[in-house]
C-alpha cells in the first residue's frame, strides 16, 4: 500500500511504484531508482488541471490514488 499524501511518499516508494507500472517491470532496479530519483509526486485538488492542450509533453503522469476525468475543451464552440 502507498501513502495517500504526496509528501509521505518515500524514494523506495516511488521505486515499488514504476516497477508496478506496465513499463517499470521492464527495468532493472538501477533504472528504476534514477527514474524514481527524478520524479515529483503531487497531491491535485479536484477539478485542476493537470496537463492542458498545447503545453509540452514533457511529463508522465501515473495515477495512484483517484481518478483523472480527461477532456479536450473546444475554444471554437464556447459561448
Amino acid at each position: 500500500m502507498y501513502p495517500k499524501r504526496a509528501r509521505d511518499f518515500k524514494a523506495a516508494d516511488l521505486t515499488t511504484l514504476i516497477h508496478h507500472l506496465d513499463f517499470g517491470s521492464t527495468l532493472d532496479e538501477e533504472s528504476a531508482a534514477q527514474l524514481a530519483s527524478n520524479s515529483v509526486v503531487l497531491d491535485v485538488r479536484r477539478r485542476r488541471f493537470v496537463y492542458k492542450a498545447g503545453d509540452p509533453a514533457d511529463s508522465l503522469f501515473a495515477i495512484v490514488y483517484g481518478r483523472v476525468k480527461l477532456c479536450r475543451i473546444d475554444t471554437t464552440t464556447q459561448r
